[in-house]
């Protein structure tokens, strides 16, 4: 089992009844404040942090992928994986990127995102994103990368 901490990230065997921790210091993760962990298809273990660095570990060892939009530091967060594979990370601010094979795409509130303030994701089973923001959704459609913001729904109250 992992958990993901304030001070790292900390393996959990039940079997042997022992804590294995990764850190900043000793195995290369780009920060000690783990905000998510999301385990693909590959059974690649993604770990967001309090950076501009998303990392995956995989037999042990963490490969780490800088992510930049050109403007300031990152604090990345929820991690989910689509139908083609793609990996998807939240960011607090600079909205949304897409690592896809050799490329890194990102979309923000230019390409039609309700905020640049990204605090959950997860892929459905019909080709679409679903972004959590402070006062709605943003609906992404992964086949051709198609947002839509959503606000109102009927019968909760805007300031819900």
């Amino acid at each position: 089992m992992w958990a993901g901490t304030k001070k790292g990230l900390c393996n959990i065997n039940n079997v042997t009844n022992t804590l294995n921790w990764y850190s900043i210091n000793q195995d290369g993760l780009p920060h000690n404040s783990v905000n998510s962990l999301f385990l693909d298809k590959e059974e690649r273990l993604w770990i967001s942090t309090n950076s501009s660095i998303i990392s995956y570990m995989q037999d042990g060892k963490i490969t780490r992928i800088p992510l930049s939009t050109g403007s300031g530091i990152l604090t990345l967060g929820s991690v989910c994986e689509d139908d083609a594979s793609r990996i998807w990370v939240a960011s607090r601010g600079n909205g949304v990127f897409i690592i896809d094979f050799d490329s890194i795409l990102y979309l923000t509130t230019k390409q039609g995102l309700l905020s640049d303030y990204c605090y959950s994701l997860i892929s459905d089973d019909h080709y679409n994103i679903w972004i959590g923001h402070k006062g709605g959704l943003s609906r992404i459609r992964t086949t051709d990368y198609f947002v839509k913001p959503l606000q109102n729904f009927e019968g909760i109250p805007n300031d819900y």
